[in-house]
């Protein structure tokens, strides 16, 4: 009897003892956090610490043993066969980076197409949908990164709007220079204006762009009510190119300025509400601002400036004096070219419509249409301010005879068929 006692006591006994390691293994968790797939406590199985790394689901803490990056919470294993601390310079995105070695706390900030969360991330200072822009001003996604084939939607092959193309131009033709892909859009001139709340007249006087020239000041906005009146509202009855008010920028007399305004402001200025939102608007190609305020925008873009009436010659016909447009002789042009009124987004316009901001083309909309070095709307869309004045050519909303001819026109000159794309 007694030894059936005690086989029962041994029976119960080993019971006992593995429904408490079934309950240690549940409940008792590695430091940090994972599963153990040995004995709590201990090194076993393929660990390369207690508890920690192999085949273990728990990686292994800072100081720990290991054998290869997987075994640790970093992602650093270290020569000495320890977890290393989250560094800038060990190839793991760790830490609060927010690319590998780049972003968060780190000293390093990331390049174009990295990962980030904040603009501070990105060296260029803009992070767009948590990837680093190519450029400074293409903060936001509407007109920062809608350029390109199609329209909004699924099917759109659109791209970074601040990309910078080499052109190869040779030596004794003055050099190999930059110069940006698309024209300015709406939402790039946004993103400076916000930033520096308006006041361009600050900016230029502590950071004057090369060859300013100290009278240009007078005809940048220093105060957001300024850039208002600068870009596009409060300009009834302007009708001369040489005039400062800029036709086709009062959107009660038919005009179309690009840059979106509240109803509240335009009121305020002296004009009607916007037909379309900003959203809309952002995309489209930056019209309605004068050259001096362009030089201050391209320099701000990260050192940027309007590129001389030479380079961009270049860029359209590579040196090639018989190809009359970009694209080459074809035409006719309407295929290769927003002009004369054969474009318009996000819908038609009836004959009462008094916007006409539909008729403004987003860069890149005709990709048949590129310049030799890939370069986009180099003809039609608008006319374009260089460094010496402005160019004559096939716009929205004409179609020019004179295409390619020098222009100059007062750096203080507006108009909703005259835009620019900054060299570099």
């Amino acid at each position: 009897m007694a030894v059936l006692l005690a086989a029962s006591s041994l029976l119960v006994l080993g019971c006992s003892s593995g429904e408490d390691q079934a309950s240690s293994s549940s409940g008792g968790a590695p430091s940090d956090g994972g599963p153990s797939v040995g004995k709590p406590g201990a090194k076993d199985g393929d660990e390369t610490d207690v508890d920690c790394g192999g085949a273990s689901a728990a990686r292994c803490a800072d100081g720990k043993r290991c054998q290869a990056s997987t075994d640790c919470a970093s992602g650093a294993c270290a020569a000495d066969g320890t977890c290393a601390a989250p560094s800038p310079t060990d190839g793991v995105k760790n830490g609060d980076e927010t690319d590998v070695d780049c972003g968060g706390s780190t000293a390093t900030k990331c390049a174009p197409a990295k990962g980030c969360k904040a603009h501070a991330d990105c060296v260029l200072g803009a992070c767009r949908e948590g990837v680093c822009a190519m450029g400074k001003s293409c903060r936001a996604k509407n007109g920062g990164g809608t350029c390109g084939a199609g329209e909004i939607g699924p099917d759109a092959k659109h791209e970074d709007c601040c990309i910078v193309l080499d052109v190869p131009r040779p030596a004794a033709s003055g050099g190999p220079y930059k110069l940006d892909k698309y024209l300015v859009t709406a939402g790039r001139m946004r993103a400076f204006i916000e930033e520096l709340k308006g006041d361009v007249k600050s900016y230029v006087n502590a950071n004057p762009p090369p060859g300013w020239d100290e009278e240009w000041t007078k005809s940048v906005p220093g105060s957001e009510a300024e850039a208002i009146l600068q870009l596009g509202v409060g300009q009834k009855g302007a009708t001369s190119y040489g005039g400062s008010l800029g036709p086709g920028c009062f959107v009660e007399g038919k005009g179309a300025p690009a840059y979106w305004f509240s109803p509240e402001q335009q009121q305020a200025s002296g004009d009607i509400a916007r037909a379309f939102t900003q959203d809309e608007l952002d995309t489209k190609v930056l019209n309605c601002a004068t050259r001096a305020l362009f030089a201050a925008f391209c320099h701000w873009d990260g050192g940027g400036r309007l590129p001389t009436y030479d380079e961009r010659l270049y860029a359209v016909d590579g040196g090639d004096d018989s190809k009359k447009y970009p694209w080459g002789n074809d035409t006719p042009i309407e295929n290769f070219a927003a002009i004369n009124f054969n474009y318009f987004w996000p819908r038609a316009l009836a004959d009462g419509d008094l916007d006409r901001g539909a008729y403004l083309p987003a860069p890149g909309r005709f990709p048949q249409g590129k310049g030799p070095f890939g370069h986009m709307d180099l003809a039609g869309a608008v006319e374009t301010f260089t460094a010496e004045g402005g160019v004559m050519q096939n716009s929205f909303q004409e179609k020019e005879l004179a295409y390619g001819n020098k222009r100059i026109w007062n750096p203080s000159t507006r108009h909703w068929a005259i835009g620019a794309r900054c060299a570099r």
